[in-house]
């Protein structure tokens, strides 16, 4: 199975000073024709859609303790690549381990969104007890880490629906393969069976578009 390709994403800094309203996005699916549309194909789907409104309230309140319901360190998932294991031991700052799983990588990146939300907040309140609009370029510079990732503030605004669309899934006993649109990515998403529960276990981007 090939690794899994995470992107980290980053953000600009117009985006980063500005008192911008982003938008919360909720989720809707539905299936193209072919897609089974059984107990566990539809527990499935729910799962995905469940995932996207999560991280979604993440990126607001940066509560992860939800995330354990619908992700799942499993090898089955696949092994993350070596740049996103990179990116969790340097946040982390553990030693390199071989084990990492998905749901390791979605708890990092979120803490490390968190750190960087909070310090923009704290140099935001700073300027303001200065009278100050704008941060100052050595401000600016400090919200980039020593890795060149530029910190992003909380997401803040009201849902409002992405439609998923799902082209096809695959279940083999425990493990399902599901390619779905969730807007502006094409997705290959794998899902494993616990317990009666299916859990995300791995993701590859296949493509990004408008």
């Amino acid at each position: 199975m090939n690794k899994q390709n995470i992107f980290i994403g980053v953000g600009f800094f117009a985006t980063i000073v500005a008192s911008v309203t982003f938008l919360l996005l909720a989720s809707t699916g539905k299936a193209q024709e072919g897609v089974p549309q059984t107990k566990d194909a539809l527990q499935i789907q729910e799962v995905i859609k469940k995932s996207y409104e999560l991280e979604a309230l993440a990126g607001k309140t940066f509560d992860t303790s939800f995330f354990q319901d619908v992700f799942i360190n499993d090898p089955r998932g696949g092994n993350l690549s070596n740049s996103t294991i990179e990116f969790i031991t340097d946040v982390t700052k553990e030693s390199k381990k071989p084990n990492y799983g998905y749901l390791d990588y979605k708890l990092t990146y979120y803490a490390w969104w968190k750190d960087g939300a909070k310090k923009i907040e704290g140099l935001m309140d700073y300027a303001k007890k200065e009278n100050r609009q704008a941060l100052t370029k050595n401000e600016m510079k400090s919200l980039i880490d020593n890795k060149g990732r530029i910190a992003m503030g909380r997401l803040k605004g009201n849902y409002i629906p992405v439609s998923l669309i799902f082209f096809s899934m695959e279940i083999q006993d425990e493990i399902a393969m599901v390619i779905f649109d969730d807007g502006p990515r094409t997705n290959q998403m794998t899902l494993v069976r616990v317990d009666n529960k299916w859990f995300i276990a791995g993701n590859n981007i296949l493509s990004v578009h408008p």
